[in-house]
């Protein structure tokens, strides 16, 4: 996957996207955008293949040197309940960290699946929980107009849970170029951002 930064014009406004991800602006966007290759220390950035009950993204280890489990996360710092749009699935999302590590910055949350439908011994992958659109959460910084995605595609392979059980998502973005204290976190389109959300360094 490329990644880079993107410079989009609109009126007055400039908006800059990173990693490659669609503007804060929505579809009037100008179709065509200058691109500046990104760090190559982003080329260091860590895998974003799955791992049993996780989501993208292989958990960091913490002191122990054990990643984390989601018993082992703690309270969540915000936690948001909404439904898939489209249909009449419910879905709980919670927030538990995003720290800053160098030039990274790490995403860790939890997605739990209450479908009213779903039989309760059917794995539903992290993909079918958010309608298959989701990319993963996109970060956006709105005072300075900047968004951020992660910094490799994840897959889908392995990441599932069962109906009413949380997964595990970790996922990995280019550290904030601005010296903000707080961003935004988009889970998916069509459902509110979580707003405000502390970044830790």
């Amino acid at each position: 996957m490329k990644r880079g930064i993107q410079l989009i014009g609109g009126g007055a406004i400039a908006l800059i996207a990173l990693t490659g991800c669609s503007g804060l602006m929505g579809s009037d966007e100008p179709a065509a955008p200058t691109t500046q290759e990104a760090p190559a220390s982003q080329e260091s950035a860590p895998s974003a293949e799955p791992t049993a009950q996780a989501g993208p993204g292989t958990a960091s280890a913490d002191a122990s040197g054990e990643a984390p489990t989601v018993e082992s996360l703690g309270t969540a710092l915000l936690t948001q309940d909404f439904t898939v749009p489209g249909t009449k699935d419910k879905v709980e999302a919670s927030i538990y960290s995003l720290k800053v590590h160098g030039e990274i910055m790490e995403l860790t949350m939890t997605i739990t699946p209450h479908f009213p439908d779903a039989p309760a011994d059917e794995p539903l992958s992290y993909y079918t929980v958010l309608n298959e659109t989701a990319q993963g959460p996109k970060l956006l910084d709105r005072e300075n107009l900047k968004e951020y995605s992660t910094v490799k595609e994840p897959s889908s392979s392995g990441l599932s849970t069962l109906n009413d059980t949380p997964m595990l998502w970790t996922g990995w973005y280019s550290a904030p170029q601005d010296p903000i204290d707080t961003i935004d976190i988009k889970v998916m389109d069509g459902v509110p951002s979580f707003r405000n959300v502390p970044v830790t360094r």
